[in-house]
């Protein structure tokens, strides 16, 4: 079966806004367009805004194998991995760093029993483009999009949000709390981005029941003022505030970095963390009927080495810790 000639092939996707069809293969998109043409202006952002971060194949099938075959057109870092579970348990993970080659294939044989539909979920890779040339499973074999979860997530932020250094997609912190939550999950984090309210427009009519929002850390070191930062930050938080203003809106401060004790043009890096906690505060006094909360990033994470990759991006076990904190958060205030 040649998936982009296969209608059902699109609704096999999921935690994306649409999939684009090219002469290649499928490309699921995390972006409307008119979003990604605010990212296209930069290469770096370009790449990064079209990463499947997050994106899944999630299948309810008796198919004994599963094969996918795979181009990809660019990649922000030089590894690998497609993250596959079954019935909801991780099962394997199969890839490589550093990449190989440009396209690819694998097979995955579950072991189920013919005529008992399972779910089978594949993690795409979230630091590159990738095109789906072809999904193959065995003929007349069960195969159905999986049942959507019964609300939405939306996490917006940086690289750490993308999950940039985390080796495995379905490690990265929006992942696990889109799985902890029983939640449909949007990751529009881009790496190397900063607050800025044209990345909202364009955001479709759906309404996310849960959003994050976790910038900052790049804004300290690209900001050429304290005062520039602000203005920057409000501008953002108040727009996004208004936008999602009936979702429960977690804004993250944000997480501990290795070079903080240093100080930038934009002022200390703790005075980041508290502009975007007095701008949240100010938000009340407007007539937005919302009131974010404000999540303490530097409590995310250990403040040891072994959790960071380059003492800024968390490793996997760093995004393990960030992901259960945030559970307690959301969940109890």
């Amino acid at each position: 079966m040649v998936i982009h000639e296969d209608s059902l092939a699109e609704q096999l996707f999921h935690n994306c806004l649409s999939v684009r069809k090219t002469l290649d293969g499928l490309v699921p998109l995390r972006f409307t367009e008119e979003q990604l043409s605010v990212y296209a202006g930069s290469e770096l952002f370009r790449l990064r805004s079209l990463c499947t971060a997050g994106i899944s194949l999630d299948i309810m099938s008796d198919s004994p194998f599963i094969q996918l075959d795979y181009s990809i057109r660019s990649f922000a870092r030089d590894w690998l991995y497609f993250d596959i579970f079954l019935d909801g348990v991780f099962v394997e993970s199969i890839g490589s760093a550093p990449i190989c080659a440009r396209d690819g294939s694998f097979r995955y044989k579950p072991a189920v029993e013919e005529g008992t539909a399972h779910r089978i979920t594949i993690y795409l890779p979230h630091n590159v483009e990738l095109v789906i040339k072809e999904l193959s499973y065995a003929k007349g074999a069960i195969v159905e999009p999986a049942p959507p979860p019964g609300r939405r997530m939306l996490c917006l932020g940086d690289s750490i949000t993308q999950g940039m250094a985390a080796r495995h997609p379905s490690s990265t912190y929006p992942v696990i709390l889109s799985r902890t939550l029983d939640a449909e999950l949007l990751n529009q984090g881009v790496g190397g981005y900063v607050f800025e309210r044209e990345s909202i427009d364009g955001f479709p009519e759906r309404i996310p029941d849960i959003v994050t929002i976790a910038y900052g850390t790049n804004d300290w070191v690209q900001r050429a003022s304290a005062s520039e930062f602000e203005i920057k930050c409000t501008e953002y938080l108040e727009k996004a505030c208004r936008r999602f203003s009936s979702s429960l809106i977690a804004v993250i401060t944000p997480l501990y970095r290795m070079d903080a004790s240093t100080d930038r043009a934009s002022g200390s890096f703790s005075s980041i963390g508290e502009t975007i906690k007095r701008v949240c505060s100010g938000i009340s006094n407007l007539d937005i009927d919302c009131v974010p909360l404000v999540v303490d990033g530097s409590c995310l994470v250990p403040h040891q080495a072994r959790f960071f990759d380059d003492g800024l991006h968390p490793t996997d076990e760093g995004f393990l810790h960030i992901a259960h904190n945030l559970v307690l958060m959301l969940e109890h205030g």
